[in-house]
């Protein structure tokens, strides 16, 4: 027993750097693996974040939108109002000296029959 104690000493002194060695290579793996996943959550989370800010400011842009397009829909309705009233206003008008007018026409047509009899 002794001499199994000996050998199997020498080996562990003679094999324990390359045992080290191979079990700070492997804990280095564990740890690039367990950043890795830390970084892709981080990711996924500033991903997320970003999403959300981006659907955030596109619901704003949205509604910006929305509100500019209601303000020049009631601009554009003012605009045809105005321009309905102008053709009402020329309209009546146009009637007023067309009705005086072809009075005077009639007149004349009138004085003018009267004299050929």
């Amino acid at each position: 027993m002794l001499i199994g104690g000996a050998i199997f000493g020498a080996l562990g002194f003679l094999f324990a750097p390359q045992l080290s060695k191979h079990i700070l290579k492997g804990k280095k793996v564990l740890d690039d693996l367990l950043e890795e996943e830390e970084e892709e959550e981080e990711e996924n989370w500033t991903e997320e974040k970003e999403t959300n800010a981006t659907s955030s400011s596109s619901i704003k842009l949205e509604k910006r939108a929305e509100k500019e397009l209601e303000e020049t829909r009631k601009s554009l309705n003012q605009k045809i109002a105005e321009l309905n009233k102008a053709i009402d206003e020329f309209s009546d008008e146009a009637d007023v000296r067309l009705n005086a007018k072809l009075g005077r026409l009639s007149e004349e047509l009138d004085s003018a029959e009267a004299r050929s009899f």
